[in-house]
């Protein structure tokens, strides 16, 4: 019969062990998985981040050389030896719009007018003008602008043109300090004829550094960069920052630590050197800023989700091993429950058998002569005989209630009637020594009920009170009714029950701490309660050590006028 019982702990072991180990392994391969998605993730974030810095580089090389395209080359040759001021004017006036880096835009001529004989004139924007600025007004009379004289930059300006016009090229640039300022110049030549033997005309830009340190980037951060660093807004957020030839930050915030960065290098120099190097005769070194490129906030991954996943399946698996210890722990419980059944069967039948067996063993040898020894031998096996069906009645009894709900005949009945009727056979039952007292009042409680399993409930209840009393010689039993429910309470001045056996003395094969040398099963009281349940009804129990016990089985009441009686199987 091993092969039909409970696993054996080995196996909840082995079980145990199973869902660990798959609970490992789920968790191994999970953190895999997370780890190779990271790793993917950070190298398409890293070669997002490496394209969007030459992007980003070689657009800021655009913008900084866009001032010569769109502006000094943008303005024709005869335009400018025709010194027409409202075209140079408009053309100087959206360079500085368009071109933050740009601080002022210069021009001078060979032949002088006569406001500004050989004088370097500066551009000035109409919304910045001053007084004393020679004004360029449009066809309708507003200003395009103004020029004036910056001597400073102006004489610093004309030597540079003069010391590199002897290279016979078109394009200077270079480095200034002026006034305790750093400037950038970028200057163009227009020739007089082809033999480049003089210069008639200079034109170009100032662009001061310390601007551009202070306010380019953050100019281009509304405008330009959102763009590039930006393309598709499904795709983390990139941050751009600018760091100098020294290292130093010039715009951004530095990358934040432990994710993917890409840089790229630009010259500081504002000017298109790769286009019209052949053209340029000096342009300034040393000044390389790098452009960092870096998301704006740590990347979160689709495999940061997974971990609900890996998440659910632990909480899964110890459910499941919860659940295996539970009803392990619960079959160990019935295991138990099963042997002190058992061994409480064997003890309870042990004693009626063996004086069975010793008085039907005496009169078959015919050891007794006397008619009275006969009786005595006779009442003996009679009496324990009585006994044992008792025993096996009250297991056949509590097994089919357990097992089929009773198979209960309900009719209507007179709980007060039925309940006083069975304390008074009872009391003829045992000893004269114990009191019964019974309490009703008088009045009729109709139930709908079966009498026999009623009756039963009231002597397990009186049996319990009279073999707990303690030497008492009181038991109580009262029937009343209440809010549409009737009451049996039987009560005691036992022993009472310890408080950690109330909560289980309903339970089957449960025996209390003062239960040691009792006769029962432990099957008394969980049959009340299965019987109180099939009747709709539910049963209680307060109890006092040293005080006593009182047991309370509720049930429904019926109307008084309702008289559809009758019997009803398995209701």
């Amino acid at each position: 019969m091993r092969g039909f019982g409970p696993p054996r702990r080995e196996l909840l072991v082995g079980a145990a062990a199973a869902l660990v180990t798959a609970a490992l392994i789920v968790v191994y391969l999970q953190q895999r998985s997370v780890e190779r998605q990271e790793q993917q993730t950070t190298l398409v974030v890293q070669q997002v981040c490496e394209q969007t810095a030459m992007v980003l580089a070689a657009r800021v090389r655009e913008l900084f050389g866009a001032a010569v395209f769109e502006t000094i080359e943008g303005i024709t040759h005869p335009e400018i030896r025709a010194f027409d001021l409202q075209r140079m004017a408009l053309a100087f006036k959206a360079g500085q719009q368009r071109h933050v880096y740009v601080d002022s835009f210069f021009l001078w001529r060979k032949v002088g007018q006569q406001h500004f004989p050989g004088e370097m004139l500066f551009f000035r924007h109409p919304s910045e003008l001053q007084p004393g600025d020679a004004i360029i007004a449009g066809e309708d009379g507003e200003p395009l602008g103004g020029l004036y004289v910056n001597a400073s930059q102006g004489s610093v300006i004309l030597r540079l043109a003069t010391t590199f016009a002897r290279e016979l090229r078109s394009f200077v640039v270079a480095e200034r300090t002026i006034d305790g300022q750093d400037y950038q110049i970028i200057l163009h030549y227009l020739w007089d004829d082809d033999s480049r033997q003089e210069y008639t005309t200079v034109v170009g830009y100032v662009v001061d550094l310390a601007l551009v340190r202070r306010e380019l980037f953050n100019r281009l951060q509304e405008s330009e960069l959102p763009r590039i660093l930006n393309p598709d807004p499904s795709f983390p957020r990139l941050s751009l920052t600018v760091l100098d030839e020294q290292g130093e930050p010039v715009h951004g915030s530095p990358a934040i630590a432990g994710l993917p960065t890409a840089s790229a290098t630009i010259d500081l120099v504002f000017f298109p050197v790769d286009s019209l190097k052949p053209w340029l005769v000096a342009q300034p070194l040393g000044r390389r800023w790098s452009l960092v490129v870096s998301p704006a906030s740590p990347v979160v991954t689709r495999a940061v989700f997974s971990y609900w996943l890996l998440g659910a399946v632990v909480f899964l698996i110890v459910i499941a091993l919860f659940c295996a210890v539970t009803l392990d722990r619960q079959e160990q419980r019935l295991l138990q429950m099963q042997s002190d059944f058992v061994a409480n069967v064997s003890h309870q039948l042990k004693t009626p058998l063996s004086l069975l067996a010793a008085a039907s063993e005496t009169l078959d040898l015919e050891r007794v002569r006397s008619p009275e020894k006969t009786r005595q031998y006779a009442g003996i096996v009679r009496a324990q005989t009585a006994r044992l069906s008792g025993l096996v009645e009250q297991i056949l009894h509590f097994s089919r209630t357990d097992t089929t709900n009773g198979a209960y005949r309900f009719e209507r009945l007179d709980l007060a009637s039925l309940v006083r009727d069975s304390v008074h056979n009872f009391a003829a039952s045992v000893s004269d020594d114990v009191a019964f007292q019974f309490e009703n009042g008088g009045e009729v409680i109709p139930v709908r009920g079966d009498p026999t399993a009623i009756e039963q409930v009231v002597v397990n209840l009186l049996e319990n009170s009279v073999k707990y009393g303690n030497g008492h010689t009181e038991v109580l039993v009262r029937v009343e009714a209440r809010d549409g429910e009737a009451a049996i309470v039987v009560r005691d001045r036992g022993e009472g029950i310890d408080r950690a056996d109330l909560p289980r003395v309903f339970d089957k094969f449960y025996r209390g701490r003062n239960s040691q040398g009792q006769r029962g099963f432990g099957l008394g009281l969980a049959l009340v309660r299965a019987i109180t349940h099939a009747h709709q009804g539910r049963v209680s129990v307060e109890s006092d050590p040293g005080s006593g016990t009182e047991f309370r089985v509720f049930m429904p009441t019926i109307p008084e006028d309702q008289t559809h009686d009758g019997a009803s199987a398995g209701c």
